[in-house]
Formats: structure tokens, sequence, C-alpha cells
């Protein structure tokens, strides 16, 4: 009968999991999940923490809010949530609020489960995405988790500290961590180094955003990728250091992608670049909203410089 009961759950959360991939609109995405659980219960499908953890992983994806809604469905059911139910549940929550986050890991708290890499790693993620699209200082809550693993005896990975380095404020923080990770045994791999790469851009510190671009093939042994080079260009970038980083480009071997093309478009718009070079760089890669948004503001940079043009064309014209 257990047997059958999982099998069942298991179809359901498969059932589920599809939706995300027909590529509909985050509110029909929703609809259609909240549908699919309503028509399994009302026929009275043995429908688990298996199914649900499907669910919340596809709307939280879209709405964390109403991820955290679902949990309220499973105490409808009297449906008891699980470990990997509440971690989806966190992960998803890394998109939303921390007060949204904090509330769900009290909840596991309170069930008696434990802390589990997977839980440390969602919460991390929350910070770090915090950080990169408020600013927000995170470091001292990156810290606590860290210390919260620690106490469970969780074991952090090289995928833990990128993203506490993610939300180091200064490169002195940085060094004091990449110090941690060598004298736990591990050598810094390519995604902690993208990490140190985008807080020293941060903190305007071209010299050591060139030093851990460079750590990327000399210490983690790996060639960079797109996301250190679009890291390293905007360090440049900020610092006004336009050639360099048009010398980096020029030298990259990676496939354009929505963020190497966006910095690209950023740094043509800023050295004020030919048109010809920005339409080119923007056909690299199929456009994406923001990659024509940067193709736009290249575009009215150019406009200005033409008008302005003209019009000491124009004056020029008046005095003679």
């Amino acid at each position: 009968m257990a047997h059958i009961l999982n099998r069942a759950d298991g179809l359901a959360a498969r059932l589920i999991a599809k939706t995300y991939a027909t590529g509909h609109s985050p509110q029909t995405t929703k609809k259609e999940v909240r549908w699919i659980l309503r028509q399994l219960l009302n026929a009275r499908v043995p429908v688990a923490a298996r199914a649900f953890t499907a669910a919340i992983s596809v709307v939280g994806r879209v709405d964390p809010a109403a991820a955290v809604e679902l949990l309220g469905h499973m105490d409808q059911h009297r449906i008891e949530p699980d470990a990997v139910c509440y971690d989806t549940l966190l992960l998803a929550c890394a998109r939303g609020s921390l007060d949204q986050q904090e509330s769900v890991a009290a909840r596991k708290r309170a069930s008696k489960l434990l802390v589990s890499p997977r839980e440390i790693d969602a919460r991390l993620a929350a910070l770090a995405h915090r950080k990169a699209n408020r600013g927000d200082d995170v470091h001292e809550a990156a810290v606590k988790c860290c210390d919260a693993a620690v106490d469970a005896e969780v074991q952090l990975d090289l995928f833990h500290y990128a993203k506490i380095i993610a939300c180091c404020n200064t490169v002195d923080q940085v060094q004091e961590w990449l110090a941690k990770i060598k004298q736990t045994g591990w050598t810094p791999n390519s995604h902690v180094f993208q990490s140190a790469i985008k807080v020293a851009a941060n903190a305007n510190n071209v010299e050591a955003a060139e030093r851990y671009f460079n750590d990327v093939r000399d210490v983690a042994g790996e060639l960079p990728r797109a996301g250190h080079y679009q890291e390293l260009s905007r360090a440049m970038r900020r610092a006004q250091k336009y050639d360099d980083a048009q010398k980096l480009w020029e030298r990259a071997q990676v496939r354009p992608d929505d963020g190497t093309v966006t910095e690209r478009l950023a740094l043509l718009a800023e050295c004020e670049g030919p048109l010809a070079a920005a339409y080119a760089v923007f056909e690299s890669c199929p456009p994406t909203q923001a990659t024509l948004h940067a193709l736009l503001t290249c575009l009215e940079g150019a406009y200005f410089l033409l008008q302005g043009a003209t019009l000491r064309i124009a004056g020029a014209r008046i005095c003679e």
C-alpha cells in the first residue's frame, strides 16, 4: 500500500514539474499548478509532500510569496512537509524577502528537522541575491549563517563559500574568506573567484579584480568564463579604463550571452563607441529585454552626440 501511495505522489510531482517547461506566463503557471493540485485532491489522489515540493519549486520561480502560501494548503490537507520540502521553499524565498525565509526556517526548526547543506545554500543565496540587487550590507548575516552551519556540523563546500564572498563589502573581507577556504584544505574554484571579482568591482579596486581574474587560471586551474570577463570589464569600466576593457573583450574566448552583451554595450555607450560595433555586439546573441535596453542606451548617447555636433556647427555658421 505504501508503495502505491509513493508512486502516486511521484507521478503527481512529475505532472506538476512539467508545467514549468510549457513556457507559459508566471500567472498562467501558478494557475495551472493550483488547478492540478485541486483536481488531484478533489479526486482523492494520495498527494503527499513530494507533489507539493514540486509545486513549490515551480511556483517559487515566478512568485515566492505564492510558494509560501502552498505551505498553508499543506496544513489544510494535513500533509506534513519534510526536509526537502522546507529546503525547496527556502530556496524559492531566496528570490523574495528575508522575512519570508526566516519564518520558513523557524517553522522547520519547530518541526525538529536538522539544518541541511541545502538550507544553508538557500539562505546564503537569498543574502547574495539581496546584495546584488539592492546593495544591502548582508555580510554580518552571511557570517551568522556560516556560524549556524558550523554549529549544526554542516560541511561548507566551495559553492557555499562563493555565496559568502558575494556578500562581502570590501576586498579585505574577501581575503579573509579566501584564507579560511585554504585553511579548510579547499582550493578556491572559478565560482569563488567570480564572486571575488564582483566584490572588487563594486569596491572600485581594479587591481584586485585583475588579480582574482588571473587566479582563475593560476590558482583554480580553470579557464575564465563569461562571468569573469563580464565582472572584470565592469571593474575597468567603473574606473574609466575603457581601452583596457576593450582589449579584454578582444582577447576573450567566450560565447556571448545576455550578461556579456549587456556589459559590452554599456562599455560602448560610456566610451562613445561606434554604432556599427554596438549593432554587431547586439546581434551576437538572441535579443533579450536587457540587451535591447543596453542598445537603446547606446543609440540615445549617439543621438545626443549628433545633436550636440549639429548645434555646434550651426553656432559656428551663425558666428561667421
